[in-house]
């Protein structure tokens, strides 16, 4: 055993963090032997193993904010002592990062309006001013006004949506971070720093409240944790109606709210606690503080022990669920909620909603569009509207996002950066949502919740474990979401889909209008050959939905004569068995007869019960055997029709699917007066199997 931290060679540092590597040695610890030095050496592992692992989450902290000199090249191997120098290794990374955490807060309290930003949110302005510096020195015109549109989307929080782009690009230009991007003495936070005080300054400080500082107590303080009693089911649309309570008149920042159900650092959540300070004239919001680690909650308690915040005139709400507890100090308000208590009504909360929500500015409307049925036409329906919006409005970008189980707030963020530039003024969007049934369901649902508040709400989709983040200002959305096929029987109408959409993703739920897509279809002369097979209807709209009929009837006629004999026969009866396995369930009924001059029944119709019948049927068909000479195969179909006839029922769908390799030496005139009074639930499939080049075209 041995473990080897390079930082350059050798092994990459966090292949040694994997999961893999992790479960491995956590296993060592159930290692039972009588060889006590054995033990020893395991025991002696494990521990170096934590030493460095804490050693390598200090060093991936450090180089995140640019801090990444720090050497950790070093060699182990078992049965050496090695712990003292694991220890020595772990104390120098922690005292590195005690004193780079005293830096960066120096940097924070020198440039306040940084706190508005998460630490990757700060590096990424400052990429992009590098990016601006080296199109202006290249004198690349283009390049240069792509980066700026794209920083000005970045620091939209603190100017304000009135701050004109020409404005905007004179303001850049004035700012001394351009400057310093090549200074060896400014670290990258304290020029993005330097850079987001300077636009606030030239636009006008339009921040100013929120730099004031309470004097005296002069600032009323509000510090308070709400629990909710509510059920499962119910408490995102309480906890939408708690914030309505909490922010009355406007709609939170994203800076002002912290979601526990998604995954913070605990540099996160300092960061969030220090804003708080800074910020008294703000109201901030922790979600769900049940979903925050032990250690987080910990960070907030002290937060909250010390008086002196009482003092300093902050305004904090953490909300939690009933199964938790947050013990706070005496000058902490508590207060409990059901749903009978709440303030604000359904009505009043969609009235907050629209008014807040679709106010013209960020967002212009949000239409949920679903139906009873797959192939309603509401993906096509969308597709239309988007494209005549594009064309209406300038500068308008359209795109699509698909949601699915395994969507994350990070494979959000990067969609939409991929489907839209920063420069449209107008864009529309498509959230195609694929749902799920199962133990997943309810995941999901928190899921798609937490994407739209950040979307509709906070205007801003930011993952926290990767740092992608998504801001917008200037600029206008239209929201489309396509709820997909629902399939459960509980959700088969639209009573209980509006439920749904109410329980799990209630900020759509209140700002939206419904929509069901119409439900013709125009047939024009090019789609008349597909609309005679989908069974077109007089009135020139089209079955789309296949909707089932009930139990299917399925007659397999197959060709045995001479020239089928050996590799097209076997083809035939394979292609059968793979149909029947396929598309045979439990209820439905099947029957296969061979034709070659005369016809033979196989299988009579009979209903498949089970899956034992259904193999011994299979096994049936697999013991064939051909031996036929000629092809008469309109006879043998005018006999299948003539079956099928004396089976008829309204309510099942009838198919006669004929397996052949040549042309009959019969005429079809045997069958053509069948076919035209056939019923409309009879479907016929001819396959040809191993068919000569002069029969193709027919």
């Amino acid at each position: 055993m041995c473990l080897t931290y390079t930082h350059l060679g050798g092994m990459e540092t966090s292949n040694l963090l994997g999961e893999k590597v992790s479960d491995f040695i956590r296993q060592l610890g159930f290692i039972q032997n009588e060889n006590e030095a054995l033990i020893a050496s395991v025991k002696l592992f494990m521990e170096e193993h934590k030493i460095l692992n804490k050693c390598i989450e200090n060093y991936n902290y450090l180089e995140s904010v640019g801090v990444g000199d720090f050497d950790i090249s070093l060699r182990y191997k078992a049965g050496q002592p090695n712990l003292c120098l694991a220890r020595e290794l772990c104390d120098g990374s922690t005292e590195k990062l005690r004193q780079c955490k005293d830096w960066l807060t120096k940097i924070r309290k020198s440039y306040s309006l940084s706190l508005l930003f998460w630490t990757e949110e700060l590096r990424q302005v400052y990429r992009v001013l590098v990016k601006i510096y080296a199109a202006l020195r290249n004198q690349d015109t283009t390049k240069y006004d792509d980066y700026l549109k794209l920083v000005r989307s970045m620091v939209s929080r603190v100017v304000c949506d009135d701050f004109s782009y020409s404005n905007f690009e004179a303001a850049v230009s004035e700012s001394d971070a351009l400057q310093l991007v090549d200074d060896a003495d400014k670290s990258w936070v304290e020029v993005a720093s330097i850079f987001i005080e300077d636009l606030h300054t030239i636009a006008g400080k339009p921040r100013d409240q929120m730099l004031q500082k309470s004097i005296g107590g002069t600032s009323s303080s509000i510090l308070c944790v709400h629990t909710l009693e509510v059920e499962d089911e119910q408490k995102k649309d309480c906890s939408l109606r708690l914030l309505r309570h909490i922010y009355k008149t406007r709609l939170p920042e994203a800076f002002e709210i912290l979601d526990g159900s998604s995954r913070h650092s605990a540099d996160e959540v300092s960061v969030f606690l220090e804003r708080i300070s800074t910020f008294p004239f703000n109201t901030f919001t922790i979600l769900n503080v049940e979903d925050l680690s032990g250690k987080h909650q910990d960070m907030i308690l002290t937060f909250l022990s010390y008086k002196s915040v009482m003092k300093s005139g902050i305004r904090l709400h953490c909300v939690q669920d009933r199964t938790h507890i947050l013990h706070s100090s005496p000058w902490v308000e508590g207060q409990s909620w059901d749903e009978t208590t709440l303030p604000g009504t359904e009505t009043a909360l969609g009235a907050w909603c629209k008014e807040k929500v679709i106010d013209g500015v960020n967002f212009s409307g949000v239409n949920v569009l679903w139906s009873y049925n797959p192939g309603s036409g509401k993906t096509k329906f969308i597709k239309e509207k988007m494209s005549q919006m594009k064309d209406l409005q300038e500068e308008c970008e359209v795109g699509t996002v698909v949601i699915h189980e395994g969507s994350t707030m990070a494979s959000i963020a990067n969609m939409l950066k991929k489907k839209f530039s920063v420069w449209s003024a107008n864009r529309v969007i498509h959230f195609s949502i694929a749902f799920m049934e199962g133990e997943g369901t309810t995941r999901f649902g928190d899921m798609l919740n937490n994407i739209f508040l950040s979307f509709l709400v906070l205007r801003n989709v930011h993952d926290a474990p990767s740092g992608n983040s998504v801001s917008w200002g200037h600029c206008k959305w239209h929201v489309f979401v396509e709820l997909q096929s629902w399939h459960h029987q509980t959700l088969m109408s639209c009573e209980n889909e509006k439920i749904w959409l109410q329980k799990n993703i209630p900020i759509v739920s209140y700002c939206c209008q419904y929509v069901e897509p119409p439900s013709n279809f125009i047939v024009d002369a090019k789609m008349r050959r597909v609309c005679t097979y989908l069974r077109a209807y007089d009135d020139g709209t089209i079955n789309r939905k296949f909707l089932p009929r009930g139990a299917k009837r399925m007659l397999f006629v197959l060709d045995e004569s001479r020239s089928m004999n050996g590799d097209k026969f076997l083809r035939a009866i394979a292609s059968t068995i793979s149909i029947i396995e396929s598309h045979v369930h439990l209820g439905d009924s099947i029957g296969v007869m061979f034709f070659d001059n005369h016809n033979r029944t196989i299988i009579p119709f009979q209903e498949v019960g089970s899956k034992q019948e259904k193999e011994m049927l299979l096994n049936q068909i697999r013991t064939s055997s051909c031996g036929g000479r000629g092809t008469k195969m309109y006879s043998a179909l005018s006999h299948a029709l003539q079956t099928l006839s004396n089976e008829a029922a309204i309510d099942e769908e009838f198919w006669l699917i004929c397996l052949t390799d040549g042309q009959s030496a019969d005429s079809i005139d045997l069958v053509h007066q069948q076919l035209q009074r056939s019923p409309t639930n009879l479907h016929i499939i001819l396959i040809g199997i191993g068919l000569s080049s002069g029969l193709h075209g027919e």
